[in-house]
């Protein structure tokens, strides 16, 4: 995938991930097994650091990092920004997330459901 590492910024994760999905639709219409380590490790890459350990809250604990793991908790991230941006607060902290990550593990998201 030619896409630079993501800034941290709502709007720039959000573009991250429409490409990233996008890509990945796009092999699986190829027959291609997108459940390997190699785009795990992809995805992870794309994503600041700081930005990844705040989506690693988001994973579910007994998790190991797959594709789906990983597109699950970016996804739950995502949602909490936009649900703290839409409430015009700055980039959260680790406790705010910590309290949205409790509401949106069991909530949808405007976001679509998975890439399947």
């Amino acid at each position: 995938m030619d896409l630079p590492v993501s800034s941290s910024t709502t709007a720039k994760l959000r573009e991250t991930y429409d490409t990233i999905e996008m890509h990945l639709r796009s092999l699986k219409a190829l027959s291609e097994n997108v459940d390997q380590p190699n785009f795990a490790f992809v995805i992870k890459s794309k994503l600041p650091k700081i930005e990844m350990a705040r989506i690693d809250e988001f994973k579910d604990m007994e998790e190991k990092w797959t594709v789906e793991s990983i597109w699950k908790a970016f996804k739950r991230y995502i949602c909490a920004l936009r649900k703290l941006d839409a409430d015009k607060l700055n980039r959260p902290g680790v406790l705010e997330l910590k309290k949205l990550q409790r509401g949106f593990l069991s909530r949808n998201c405007s976001l679509q459901n998975g890439l399947g």
